[in-house]
């Protein structure tokens, strides 16, 4: 069976993650999700550059973005924050 990831996976995910690329210095953020009456009102923007400083304290190389594949506007989302992918 094939699913998208939910928010009580990321432990189970993280695990993996760690074990298959124990050396990496990128941090993965699973779970990203403003509700739809709060969006448009920048917390989006405030919590990404929240998690952005975090991984800079964190001394992460890199910051992984999971998200479903049919989340276009969250796609758009990070594309204008500046990332790709």
């Amino acid at each position: 069976m094939i699913r998208e990831a939910e928010v009580s996976d990321a432990a189970a995910i993280e695990g993996l993650y760690r074990e298959l690329l124990p050396n990496r210095t990128d941090t993965v953020v699973l779970a990203e999700r403003i509700e739809e009456m709060m969006q448009g009102k920048g917390y989006g923007t405030e919590l990404m550059e929240h998690l952005e400083h975090v991984c800079v304290q964190m001394n992460a190389l890199k910051m992984l973005l999971a998200s479903g594949a049919t989340r276009y506007a969250a796609h758009q989302f990070y594309k204008k924050l500046g990332y790709d992918g």
